[in-house]
């Protein structure tokens, strides 16, 4: 199917870029998820995301995916605690150097008050 160019709706704008050294990194990738993923309808659902956005490191971007997925509320559901571990561990710096949010920035913000939101004019 994938060696015919036939893939799911959402792989095509993705997987119709990639030559075939591409195609065979993808699926190195997905194989590694796969493994690693305890509920493969999940990786489903995380994919059709992540590879809206062009990807050059699919684990990658899938870690980052579960890094702000809020829907989780315990990630040994979706990944193996030792798999997060190895995660963590490749990828923990990157993902803090991309995404640093500074606490001290962040406090001075506050907490969200959605009555304000009552007032504005539209």
């Amino acid at each position: 199917m994938h060696i015919n160019r036939t893939v799911p709706n959402c792989m095509v704008r993705y997987y119709s870029d990639l030559d075939d050294t591409g195609i065979w990194a993808y699926f190195e990738a997905y194989h590694t998820l796969r493994l690693i993923c305890l509920s493969e309808v999940y990786l489903h659902d995380a994919l059709k995301f992540v590879l809206k956005n062009s990807s050059n490191d699919l684990v990658y971007d899938f870690y980052v995916f579960l890094m702000f997925d809020e829907s989780i509320d315990d990630l040994c559901s979706v990944i193996s605690s030792d798999a997060m571990n190895h995660l963590n561990d490749k990828y923990y710096n990157k993902f803090e150097d991309e995404f640093n949010f500074d606490e001290k920035l962040l406090e001075q913000l506050g907490d969200f008050d959605i009555e304000l939101m009552d007032n504005l004019p539209f």
